[in-house]
């Protein structure tokens, strides 16, 4: 499994088409900034040999288009499916996350999260979106007991730094 913050997909696909065979191999790649939008087709950024499951930049975060939104790549042949986003009623978190579920021939689940946030914002809007994403994990560990969980994103934040103030 892999994770890659491809700030704008639709140039990189080449690269991405290429790489993902026979130089990673991977079987699940995460994404973020994928900045695709809800009227671009899969039919326009597949990716042979795998499935594709995007979370476009919802409209209702009312944040700058052309930026944001995550997708999973999972190989053909794995049984995965996207999962529905948990309602954690966080409404003014703008975090961008995506689920998906990943069933191993071992029966082990595996859960598979990629996220974005936007950067540079406040600790007020920091709290809310990593409460958001808290939230989430806790809603999914209680769905999904057994299950291994991989949360990877790009989450424009030093976590081994302290915020400071409110701005």
């Amino acid at each position: 499994m892999g994770h890659l913050n491809v700030q704008s997909l639709k140039p990189k696909l080449p690269d991405l088409r290429a790489d993902i065979h026979s130089t990673y191999g991977f079987d699940v790649l995460a994404l973020s900034e994928t900045w695709l939008a809800p009227n671009i087709p899969d039919r326009l950024v597949r990716v042979d040999g795998y499935k594709l499951y995007r979370g476009d930049r919802p409209d209702e975060l009312n944040l700058p288009k052309g930026r944001g939104g995550v997708a999973v790549l999972v190989r053909d042949g794995l049984k995965s499916e996207c999962l529905p986003r948990p309602d954690t009623a966080t409404e003014t978190s703008q975090l961008e996350i995506i689920w998906t579920k990943v069933n191993l021939e071992n029966s082990r689940t595996v859960l598979i999260a990629s996220a974005y946030r936007v950067p540079d914002t406040t600790v007020r809007q920091l709290t809310a979106d990593f409460d958001d994403l808290e939230a989430q994990i806790q809603f999914m560990l209680a769905k999904y007991p057994r299950s291994t969980f991989v949360i990877c994103g790009d989450f424009n934040r030093c976590l081994l730094k302290t915020p400071t103030g409110d701005n």
